[in-house]
This record gives C-alpha cells, structure tokens and sequence, in this order.
C-alpha cells in the first residue's frame, strides 16, 4: 500500500532523534537553532501527549473538547463523536505537573526546578521560527541550551513515567534506549557547546 504509517511514539522516536541531528548541525556548523527548537519542540509536545493518553486521550484534549467527547460516548446513542482538539503546549506542560492527570498507575506529576521559564521559553522561540516575520533578532546561545537541555529533562522524566504508554511496544526496551541514548548525546552535545562558549 502507498501510506505512510504514523503513531504517536513512532513520532516521539523520530522527533527525538531529530533534534538530536538538529543540535548537532547547529553546533557543528555554527548555524541558527531554528529546526532543532523546532524538533524539540515536537519532542516534548510528543511525550506529553503520550503520558497524558493513559488509555483513552482526554487528558490531551482541550478541556472543553474533552467533556464533549465523554458525553458523548456515555450517553450512548450511537452518534458520532464530536471532534477534538490537543490541548495548547503550554496546558499540555502544566497537566504532566498535575497529580489529577498524573497519579495513575504509581507515576507522580513533574517537579519542574527550573524547567517552567525553559518550557515556556522553547514554545515561545519555536512559535517565533514558525511565524517568522521579516527582520532579524539574536537569541543568545546559552538561552537555547538552557531551553533544550530543559526539554531533555522533561522528555527523560515522561518516558521513564509508569503512565507511558510502553506497553503498546513490542519494541519497548529497546525504543526506550535509543531515546536515552539521544537524550544523552544532546545533552553531551550542548554542555560540550556551553564549556566551549564560556
């Protein structure tokens, strides 16, 4: 058949690894954090997308879209499900922190110690690569660093939760490697970066 099949660790997996191209390129080749923002970006949304699906998505979803679609599913009739949305980054980041969202199974929410600015800083860099106007503006090296060994973290923390969907893999042990395994060169990659700049 001439599809592509995607799922939603599929494309953490490739978000991932991504990003980990994307850091390496911009540090090797002095260019713009454009792409690896972005591929971060896309990796984070990816895991709490992933950790907030706990079997049936409606921590995900906006929570309005959420209600409607418990509604209609409890009421049984027959119709069709409304349609839904993902919730904004932002909420999608502060529900991994909620223990109402984050509690089954054994997990426990993220404890952020300086990761809410980094999150907040790496959605709003990436809106700006993605709705780039005319013009130019710096952005300070030791800022992206910061926000993307923040998104590790994050990433790291949810893949490892009890709420992440591994059981889904038949390839879990080894899917769940070669992300630490990129976590780890893109945090290697940028302290290596941020000695180097210093």
């Amino acid at each position: 058949m001439d599809y592509y099949r995607v799922s939603k660790i599929d494309d953490l997996i490739e978000s991932v690894s991504e990003a980990t191209s994307q850091v390496l390129r911009m540090i090797d080749r002095d260019l713009t954090p454009k792409w690896a923002l972005i591929a971060m970006h896309a990796s984070v949304q990816g895991a709490m997308v992933l950790a907030l699906d706990q079997g049936n998505g409606l921590a995900s979803m906006k929570a309005g879209h959420a209600k409607k679609w418990l509604e209609a599913y409890e009421s049984n009739v027959g119709a069709p499900y409304p349609e839904t949305q993902l919730d904004y980054f932002l909420s999608l980041y502060e529900k991994i922190k909620d223990e109402e969202y984050m509690s089954n199974y054994g997990a426990v929410p993220f404890t952020p110690t300086d990761h809410d600015s980094c999150v907040k800083e790496l959605n709003n860099l990436r809106n700006n690569f993605i709705h780039f106007q005319a013009g130019a503006w710096s952005i300070e090296k030791l800022l992206v660093q910061k926000c993307l060994l923040g998104a590790v973290d994050v990433i790291a923390f949810l893949i490892d939760s009890p709420v992440f969907p591994w059981h889904r893999r038949e390839n879990a042990l080894s899917d769940r490697e070669a992300l630490h395994l990129d976590l780890k060169s893109i945090s290697a990659y940028l302290n290596i970066d941020a000695r180097s700049n210093t």
